[in-house]
């Protein structure tokens, strides 16, 4: 099994895409995958900024699909909405045993 680093990764679809699917065949069978989140969940609670972006709440499918076994989540969105949202997707990684790198 191999390791592949992955750059800024952002998924804002509510539906898992085909791509994404096929995609992640290839990678189950060749790949542990570790990348970069670029931000985190939305909620309730936007910080006033020029764009707020925000990860959909299919995330950990995605990432489940993909293979991915860590993610990084030092980036320049992750406060963009606010404690709660960052503490939701901690807490969704966590429970999906997808670790912090």
């Amino acid at each position: 099994m191999k390791l592949l680093f992955l750059g800024v990764f952002l998924y804002d679809y509510d539906i898992l895409q085909e791509d994404i699917i096929e995609l992640g065949f290839f990678e189950k069978n060749n790949y542990l995958i570790i990348l970069n989140l670029e931000t985190q969940l939305k909620s309730n609670t936007p910080i006033k900024k020029w764009i707020n972006l925000y990860n959909s709440k299919r995330l950990i499918d995605v990432l489940k699909t993909l293979n991915v076994v860590a993610v990084n989540v030092a980036k320049n969105h992750n406060m963009d909405w606010g404690k709660s949202g960052l503490e939701g997707l901690l807490s969704d990684l966590k429970s999906n045993n997808i670790l912090l790198w």
